[in-house]
């Protein structure tokens, strides 16, 4: 039995040899498959990977010459994968060369990778600005650069923006006449102090930054204690202080201090930050205006005058007391509202047509109206008004005075009745009346001195008086008529014929002296009486 199964069993071993080769070789091809297969895999998940990144990514060899780019390089820069691989990293940018690479080799060691900033060239031409790492590796064996690049133009350019506006900041800090102040309040030190701070303070800006509550010592003595006051507790509700500091050369400005903490994450004040300002003008002009406004309310109480102001509307804003005196109003009763109803209801209208049309055509207004006082007495008062501008040439209100001139008026009415009373004795005087001038000229004769000639009273006014006297007398005329003009206020007397208008001859006896008028003009004046018939023709 045995015999016939030791040939079977030699069989089997041959057999069987050729089995297991195949059988290792098969799997030997399955494991390289699968190692195949898995590469490929990696590969795959690298490309992937380089692919997803939103920075540019670039890998090339030790030369600069590009193996691979990612999606993203090719649509930031503009080339296809096929045109990259053709180009050199210097290609894209002139820094981006072999001594750069060369330049990396001590990153492959430390394995940390390079940062550098570059500016690619699209295939457009134009650039931008990338911040670049580069790692070295090496890639299927081969030593293999690995450069990613992020485009931060928009951080170039928010950079630039805060460069420009820190530079602006520094510029109006630096050229302003306010002093712009930083100081650490848990540390107590200045931490930023313009340089206005030596011109308003009159003291160095290195002795501040040495000891921050210099700026104190150039505080005069009499508000050193307010304004100490009101700075320490300015960490918690800020400070505002008007003070004055006294200058190395013994100058005294007034400043104006503002200030306001600045606060953490957690609320906490580390930071206090204000302005100081050189208020000395204002506070001059203010002094000024309280000076003026103060001189000006002395006038006016001691003004013989009523004084008023208004606002552009026209509303009552002051009235001085002799204004309440003419007027019996109170100023309170007045304050507020429209001074035209204090106006005589006869002349209200009038005079608000007047005032308007003056204030908005010349900017001033005169004029006489009447009062009528709450009791019932009628005055009479001589406006003036003035529109007051400001600056910009607006109204701002309007300032006037009234005086009564009840008095004047009364006075003029009883002249003009005296001068009626007169005009009716000079015209209808039994005797002629003459007044001519130095040059013997009709300045006014009376209707009964014309009648008596046969003329009108507007046939002589103008004419030579020597125009009526008889021909053979008019010399002697001129010479008296002469002698009186020269010795004013001495009576003179004549006798003279005259020849009437329709040549008829009177004999004349005349009084006559020259006075002087107010406005220095020298004048005759001519009594005449008809003495013909004394005369016995």
């Amino acid at each position: 039995m045995s015999d016939e199964h030791e040939p079977d069993s030699g069989r089997r071993d041959v057999d069987e040899q050729p089995q297991a080769y195949l059988l290792e070789l098969a799997e030997a091809r399955a494991e390289a498959e699968t190692a195949r297969h898995a590469l490929r895999n990696a590969e795959s998940y690298r490309r992937l990977m380089v692919d997803l990144i939103g920075d540019l990514y670039l890998m090339c060899d030790l030369s600069g010459a590009i193996l691979e780019v990612n999606d993203h390089t090719c649509q930031a820069l503009g080339y296809t994968r096929e045109e990259l691989k053709t180009l050199r990293t210097a290609d894209l940018d002139p820094r981006w060369n072999q001594e750069f690479l060369d330049s990396m080799q001590s990153t492959r060691s430390s394995g940390v990778p390079v940062v550098r900033y570059a500016n690619p060239r699209r295939k457009s031409g134009t650039t931008f600005p990338v911040e670049v790492r580069v790692g070295f590796a090496e890639i299927n064996g081969q030593p293999c650069a690995l450069t990613f690049a992020r485009d931060i133009t928009h951080q170039t350019a928010a950079e630039a923006a805060i460069r420009e506006r820190d530079e602006r900041l520094r510029q109006l800090a630096e050229n302003v006449d306010t002093v712009f102040w930083v100081i650490d309040w848990i540390e107590q030190r200045v931490v930023y102090v313009s340089p206005a701070y030596e011109r308003i303070f009159g003291r160095s800006m290195s002795g501040l930054y040495d000891y921050p509550l210099d700026w104190l010592e150039a505080v005069h003595p009499k508000d050193r204690e307010e304004t100490e006051d009101a700075y320490y507790p300015a960490a918690v509700s800020g400070y505002d202080v008007t003070f004055r500091v006294i200058h190395p050369g013994g100058s005294i400005r007034w400043l104006h201090g503002r200030g306001f903490p600045i606060r953490d994450e957690h609320g906490r004040v580390y930071r206090l930050a204000g302005i100081t300002e050189d208020v000395t003008d204002q506070r001059t002009a203010e002094q000024a205006l309280r000076d003026s406004e103060r001189r000006f309310r002395t006038l006016a109480s001691l003004a013989p005058v009523g004084i008023f102001e208004l606002d552009p509307k026209g509303s009552c804003l002051y009235v001085n007391e002799r204004w309440c005196q003419m007027t019996g109003l109170r100023a309170d009763e007045v304050s507020g509202s429209n001074l035209t109803a204090v106006i005589h209801p006869e002349d209200q209208e009038r005079i608000t047509a007047e005032w308007r049309e003056a204030l908005e055509t010349k900017g001033e207004y005169s004029g006489e109206f009447r009062f009528k006082t709450p009791t019932g007495q009628v005055t009479w008062m001589f406006a003036v008004s003035l529109a007051l501008k400001g600056d910009d040439g607006q109204i701002s209100g309007y300032l006037g005075t009234i005086t009564d001139i009840t008095k004047l008026k009364d006075a003029e009415a009883a002249l003009r009745a005296s001068e009626l009373r007169y005009r009716h004795l000079y015209d209808y005087s039994p005797a002629m009346y003459f007044t001519i001038d130095a040059d013997g000229t009709v300045l006014s004769v009376n209707q009964v001195g014309a009648q008596q000639l046969g003329y009108t009273v507007d046939e002589l006014l103008g004419q030579p008086v020597l125009s009526v006297f008889h021909e053979d007398d008019r010399d002697e005329v001129q010479r008296q008529m002469s002698q009186c003009a020269s010795r004013p206020d001495q009576m003179f007397r004549w006798e003279f014929r005259k020849r009437k208008k329709d040549g008829t001859i009177i004999w004349v006896e005349e009084a006559a002296r020259a006075v002087d008028n107010p406005d220095g003009t020298r004048v005759i004046l001519i009594l005449c009486e008809d003495v013909t018939t004394r005369k016995g023709l």
